[in-house]
């Protein structure tokens, strides 16, 4: 019998917003399109969420580098994760 697909996990960039947070300080919080496919069709599961640069980063790049070690490069050589801090630049850097 025929071998079913593999879903593909997207997560696309769509802009951000800076808002302030009380004595905290201002934070940018970015809004990521998530969305499910599978093979060719352009249906599938899509949500939004907003998270800020640290969530990313503890959430998703960390445990991603942990879990790759020495292959980490393999895949992202020339995508590096944004600096600390979110100085300009950073949402270029997250596309």
């Amino acid at each position: 019998h025929e071998r079913a697909q593999q879903p593909e996990l997207r997560l696309l960039l769509d802009g951000h917003r800076r808002l302030r947070n009380g004595e905290e300080g201002t934070h940018t919080w970015y809004m990521i399109v998530g969305k499910i496919v599978v093979g060719d069709t352009s249906s599938g599961q899509q949500w939004q969420l907003e998270r800020r640069l640290s969530h990313m980063r503890a959430f998703m790049h960390d445990p991603m580098r942990e879990e790759l070690a020495s292959e980490y490069d393999l895949y992202f050589e020339s995508s590096h994760f944004a600096h600390h801090g979110g100085p300009r630049g950073t949402s270029a850097r997250l596309v």
